[in-house]
């Protein structure tokens, strides 16, 4: 998967760019209805963002977010990453209407041992 990240996703997608902005350190799948998966094979670890309303347009933000606080992608990664982190919204005349912000906080003990 990470030595062909178009034939993951797709050009444009965010299966993609995640694996190719993380230069294969990441694996990463998208589903139907509002699902992410990915998988750090550093770590042995693998997690899953699921909106529960199947909209697409929060992954990309809540997915950066979460492997950023499971220390997954490094600043490189998340320069890379840019505009996915906080998605500008604009209407249909080009205007800046907001932006997709994420909010919250992995709860452990450590992140080093998740």
């Amino acid at each position: 998967m990470t030595s062909h990240p178009l034939a993951v996703g797709g050009a444009g997608r965010f299966t993609t760019t995640l694996m190719e902005k993380s230069r294969g350190r990441l694996v990463a799948k998208g589903g139907a209805e509002g699902l992410h998966c990915i998988g750090i094979p550093g770590r042995g670890l693998g997690v899953a963002v699921k909106c529960l309303d199947g909209a697409t347009r929060p992954l990309a933000p809540a997915v950066i977010a979460l492997l950023q606080q499971l220390e997954a992608l490094s600043e490189g990664d998340l320069e890379r990453l840019g505009d996915l982190r906080r998605p500008i919204l604009r209407n249909h005349r080009g205007d800046t209407v907001g932006a997709v912000e994420v909010s919250f906080r992995v709860l452990s003990g450590s992140l080093r041992e998740i």
